[in-house]
């Protein structure tokens, strides 16, 4: 366990030389902007205009111009993950926080990554 005051450990980036990098200089202005995409906090929901940003860097989900396109495709998300059985839709929220191990068994060690859901849309 971290003791108070120790840096987070970034469990949900691979340990490679770009997250050595990001995190070396993550306070270096030229790159602050590349850290927070890599592991600033995230928002439940994202939504991204391909045709004006195909690179997918901005996210509009909090944009009130883009609120009921958000509201539909987190309709048409919600309405496809139950078709297709998905746990967490189902209520089983812990689901995805076990891992199974080479034995078939499963651990309770929960796993570093978000669940999130991120929504593309083509524009008008």
């Amino acid at each position: 366990m971290a003791a108070a005051g120790d840096a987070p450990a970034y469990k949900d980036m691979p340990p490679r030389p770009t997250k050595e990098f990001i995190l070396r200089n993550q306070n270096e202005d030229k790159y602050k902007k590349f850290f927070e995409l890599a592991a600033g906090p995230k928002s439940a929901e994202e939504l991204y205009v391909l045709e004006k940003d195909p690179n997918q860097m901005n996210n509009v989900a909090d944009q009130p111009q883009y609120a009921d396109i958000r509201k539909n495709l987190s309709e048409q998300l919600q309405r496809e993950l139950v078709q297709t059985k998905d746990p967490r839709a189902l209520g089983d929220f812990d689901h995805f926080n076990r891992h199974c191990i080479p034995t078939g068994a499963y651990t309770k060690e929960p796993l570093a990554i978000p669940v999130r859901m991120v929504h593309t849309y083509e524009g008008d």
